[in-house]
């Protein structure tokens, strides 16, 4: 099976069930089997896709001659695909694109298909002045939600929180193809070792600006096949969520909860800030989750203490000196890695993340000691979800809790008042925040 037979079938995948698309890639990987030249086209493609839909789509449609809503899920993912290859991709010759679109719609849907996708790829490669949605749109969200493939409710959301400009900022930032961030581990190579071993396997990569242990590389699955992750030389790690156990900082021998700890980058990395002086345990809710972490783990080759227990319902009472609760979130600043997530969240959906957030928040501050501390981390945009909620949570806590606000030195590109804030657009960095809260006794 080619890659973009593949990409077809993980797209219907999306189509017709909740999964996520990371998952369905993998998947989809297990039972049929790519070279690896293949397989970096096969998540391109698929990702390009659900990135620019909306785009991709509107595109179309101004080539169909009737309703474009009507015309069957089946002939659209063809076209968004050949749409995305024309457009995004120059390494193959736009004809050659038809050609293997029109063959993939005959061959999975119908002759009939085949003849329609051939017809609006034609018109549209023809055509030397190309609809601009710019120019066909009045209201700015509409134009910002077909230029950039958001919905329009998130679009609407963002302009009345931070204005046009910085909504269009924001999107072309998460639009972006995504590099990852290799956190290294400091028990078994140094930075300068592991910078050998990437020339070594020609790998490229560019040193964090901000953490002297994290790399940042666009070929992860180059990374993969070296086998770094699976002899635990390295994780994924974006610099983002380095920040919330930074800003938790637990000293030697203190006693730390991770509240959510699947699938183990921040509880690998609160290990690693004392090389396992502390005395660290997680937490997880789902059983699965906790088998994730357990191998994370053990290939990072640290022990852990770890638990499946209900974060709203813990079996503690206060014996933690410090509590990293990186909270379930709608996920939006991760769009870049993430770009299903922009079609998977609802307005209604934030506003139930944000009841159990606090929840959890107002669970863990029943385990802190007092003088102990609790980091409340998020990689959302979402101020309901973030700055709102702590506010919410000290309201409901009168003189029990103060925010402990970022170190001026070591924080200060990320600083936003009391807290630590990041942005795509501005960071270069997946967006999150992080509070740090003081429990008063």
């Amino acid at each position: 099976m080619t890659s973009r037979e593949l990409s077809y079938l993980a797209l219907m995948k999306f189509d017709t069930s909740q999964d996520q698309i990371s998952w369905i890639l993998e998947h989809l990987l297990h039972t049929h089997s790519l070279g690896n030249r293949d397989k970096k086209f096969y998540f391109n493609l698929t990702n390009g896709v659900l990135r620019h839909r909306n785009l991709l789509d509107w595109r179309a449609s101004n080539y169909y001659h009737g309703k474009y809503a009507q015309v069957l899920d089946k002939v659209k993912n063809i076209l968004r695909l050949a749409l995305y290859e024309i457009d995004f991709l120059d390494f193959v010759p736009p004809h050659a694109t038809v050609n293997e679109y029109v063959t993939l719609a005959r061959k999975k849907i119908t002759a009939k298909s085949g003849s329609l996708v051939n017809a609006i790829l034609r018109n549209y490669l023809r055509d030397k002045n190309p609809p601009d949605p710019t120019k066909k749109f009045k209201y700015k969200e509409t134009q910002l939600s077909v230029r950039y493939s958001y919905p329009e409710w998130l679009i609407n959301r963002w302009i009345n929180l931070w204005g046009s400009e910085r909504t269009e900022s924001l999107c072309q930032a998460m639009n972006q193809r995504p590099e990852f961030d290799l956190h290294i581990n400091p028990a078994k190579i140094t930075a300068s070792e592991f910078e050998k071993l990437l020339n070594t396997n020609n790998i490229g990569f560019k040193k964090s600006d901000y953490f002297d242990q994290i790399y940042k590389i666009s070929d992860v699955q180059a990374v993969n096949r070296a086998g770094f992750f699976h002899k635990g030389i390295c994780r994924v790690q974006d610099e983002s969520g380095r920040l919330a156990v930074e800003l938790l900082a637990p000293e030697k021998n203190s006693t730390v909860l991770d509240a959510c700890a699947a699938p183990g980058s921040k509880y690998t990395a609160l290990y690693d800030l004392h090389l396992g002086e502390i005395n660290l345990i997680g937490m997880e809710l789902f059983s699965d989750r906790l088998v994730r972490l357990r191998e994370n783990c053990s290939t990072w080759q640290i022990s852990s203490h770890l638990l499946v227990a209900d974060g709203c319902h813990p079996p503690f009472n206060r014996v933690f000196d410090h509590i990293l609760l990186d909270a379930p979130c709608s996920g939006l600043g991760t769009i870049r890695k993430n770009p299903d997530i922009k079609w998977r969240r609802s307005k209604e959906e934030i506003s139930g993340f944000e009841q159990l957030q606090l929840k959890l928040i107002t669970s863990m501050a029943n385990l802190i000691k007092s003088g102990g501390t609790i980091v409340y981390s998020t990689c959302t945009l979402e101020p309901r979800e973030n700055e709102e909620l702590i506010y919410k949570f000290l309201d409901e806590n009168k003189d029990k809790f103060q925010i402990i606000a970022p170190q001026e030195d070591k924080f200060e590109p990320f600083r936003a008042g009391e807290f630590i804030k990041t942005y795509p657009d501005i960071h270069d960095m997946e967006g999150s925040f992080a509070a740090k809260l003081q429990f008063l006794g």
